[in-house]
């Protein structure tokens, strides 16, 4: 929790006293995980940018850069998160959601924080949180969530080349 702000710090110590449980997925896992972040970012108006066929092609290809983590309570999956190893040193948050039954616990916090685990135990220096754009345009609340996470802000330029 080094780094949470104080917000962040008492919901975090909620879900751990309502006994959530962090956990890695193993890769078999991977469409229980994409089904599970595609129902929770439909519930909120939300899609993936890749269907679970081009996910499971990925994994053929790349498979071990794939890792899947789940927040569990009373084993009943809460939160999920799909990560990409981008090299030894970047693990990649690609797309995470939890089901909005559990608001009260925020689980995106507890997940976040054992990725983070995670990232540290197996000497990985950056856990990259992904964009803050909505449409191209700053989401500035979810640049406040991950700030308040500890996260820090980093420039990400976009390149593009016309065909």
């Amino acid at each position: 929790i080094a780094g949470f702000n104080y917000s962040v710090r008492y919901k975090f110590q909620n879900a751990r006293k309502a006994g959530v449980a962090f956990e890695q997925m193993p890769a078999p896992d991977a469409r229980i995980v994409y089904e599970f972040i595609r129902k929770c970012q439909a519930q909120r108006g939300y899609s993936l940018s890749m269907t679970y066929d081009h996910l499971e092609r990925s994994m053929i290809d790349f498979g071990d850069r794939y890792l899947f983590f789940g927040l569990f309570l009373k084993q009943t999956l809460i939160a999920a998160a799909i990560t990409v190893r981008v090299n030894q040193r970047i693990l990649y948050d690609y797309a995470h959601s939890h089901d909005r039954a559990f608001d009260n616990l925020s689980p995106v916090i507890s997940l976040i924080d054992g990725i983070y685990g995670y990232c540290h135990n197996n000497g990985i220096a950056i856990l990259d949180l992904g964009t803050s754009a909505l449409e191209g345009k700053p989401d500035f609340d979810l640049l406040y969530f991950k700030r308040s996470l500890g996260a820090r802000t980093t420039l990400k330029l976009t390149f593009e080349k016309s065909l």
